[in-house]
């Protein structure tokens, strides 16, 4: 959001008042639902997180960005070779004792995190592990055992 700052002198309020009330209210009404606009389409909006993606000979190690999310707010799932990961960042609220503060200026809001990715092979969903510290999410998600070679005798 842009704030331009207005000055006002005696010689053009004494001339028009009424033309710069009219510009005053419709910059700050203008203003004020462009903001309301923005806040709740970022909201709405989900967002991917930025990811990494690694293989080893064992397992695929991900690892994902999420800023502003908790432990709780994050719902992961992995079936075959698909995993799919959302969360929620939660907007900072008052503390219910405290008087409700006046918001001058908000760039951090609300925001949804999606991503879905397919591995190369089938992952090993009892071993998988995940790790949530400091706003990054790492996974290991070990690689399915291969199935073993059987010989089949003919009759």
């Amino acid at each position: 959001m842009f704030v331009m700052p207005i000055a006002r002198t005696a010689r053009s309020t004494a001339l028009r008042p009424d033309v710069l009330r009219a510009v005053d209210r419709l910059l700050h009404d203008g203003l004020q639902a462009r903001g309301q606009a923005t806040e709740e389409h970022r909201a709405e909006a989900s967002r991917a997180p930025a990811l990494d993606i690694v293989e080893t000979a064992t397992a695929y190690l991900v690892t994902a960005d999420l800023p502003g999310v908790t432990r709780e707010d994050i719902q992961l799932s992995v079936e075959g070779r698909r995993v799919q990961l959302l969360a929620e960042a939660k907007a900072a609220s008052a503390a219910p004792d405290a008087e409700a503060p006046r918001m001058l200026y908000r760039e951090r809001a609300p925001a949804r995190y999606a991503r879905s990715f397919t591995l190369p092979a089938a992952v090993d969903q009892a071993g998988a592990q995940a790790r949530f510290d400091n706003g990054v999410l790492r996974l290991t998600l070990p690689k399915q055992a291969a199935a073993q070679r059987v010989q089949i005798r003919v009759n």
